[in-house]
């Protein structure tokens, strides 16, 4: 696998965390589909063995610990150390036996597992996304190699709906989008990518809508969402710097005054393996 191409700031991931939270209830209904599955699974008295990718602060493993069934051992894997030093010492839950935090890049995955230790649970968190295309696929086969079920929660779809419409908002997400999959990046194809992968080689994939709604309480992640969403736009196209500025001016002073809402399209992929 090759390195990873992106970090991300701790302060954007404190910022969309409770967001993250709410949108993850539509996927409960997949989460008892993967505890059954990890039941089944399990030796008596054995513990999950759960590798978490682009773990960043520990999120992912806070909100997951106390919806699976059993104790867990925990693989916190990052290349930003310094994300990884932000991850609570006391465990997330009480169903967490051990932490390990390393970091490394996803194509050292491979190295920390062996015949003698595999996953049961490949998981991220607003990660998939991030990768290129060939780094999703990677990561499917270590999943089919390794056996284990995978959950790869809030990938963006691409679609962004947002109340009162401008006229600009199409091309807005269009030019987005394409900055979202630059260099290869899978960006928006990324839980399809997945998905088709997965389903070629025999797993049961399940995908399931799990959008932002944000409002004017969620004011200061809206502000930072669509100004860094006019940023990737200005950097994409530099001919459609000015127009999106105005755009953005436009939906700030709407954000002030209450009116703005936006709905964020994230979906969520549940792959269970062939003996499921």
């Amino acid at each position: 696998m090759t390195q990873l191409v992106q970090r991300a700031a701790s302060d954007w991931l404190s910022l969309r965390r409770p967001a993250d939270e709410a949108a993850r209830s539509a996927s409960l209904d997949a989460i008892t589909l993967l505890n059954h599955h990890l039941l089944e699974r399990l030796r008596p008295d054995a513990a999950i063995d759960v590798v978490d990718l682009g773990a960043g602060t520990g999120a992912n493993m806070a909100w997951l610990a106390g919806r699976l069934p059993a104790p867990q051992r925990w693989t916190l894997i990052d290349r930003d150390e310094d994300l990884l030093g932000l991850v609570p010492q006391v465990p997330a839950s009480a169903h967490v036996a051990d932490v390990r935090r390393l970091a490394v890049d996803l194509e050292d995955l491979r190295s920390h597992y062996d015949s003698e230790r595999v996953p049961d649970l490949v998981t991220c968190s607003a990660f998939l996304d991030v990768l290129t295309l060939r780094q999703v696929r990677d990561l499917c086969a270590f999943v089919v190699q390794t056996g284990a079920a995978a959950l790869f929660s809030l990938s963006v779809n691409g679609t962004v709906r947002i109340s009162p419409e401008l006229e600009q908002d199409s091309v807005i997400t269009a030019t987005f989008n394409e900055h979202q999959r630059r260099h290869g990046l899978a960006g928006p194809s990324a839980t399809h990518v997945a998905a088709d992968t997965l389903r070629s080689d025999g797993c049961t994939v399940h995908v399931v809508e799990t959008p932002w709604t944000l409002r004017s309480e969620d004011a200061p992640l809206v502000e930072r969402y669509v100004s860094e969403r006019v940023a990737a736009v200005s950097e994409q196209d530099a001919g459609l710097a000015d127009a999106a500025h105005e755009w953005l001016s436009v939906r700030l002073a709407q954000l002030r005054a209450g009116t703005l809402t936006l709905e964020v399209g994230h979906l969520d992929l549940l792959a269970l393996p062939p003996s499921a």
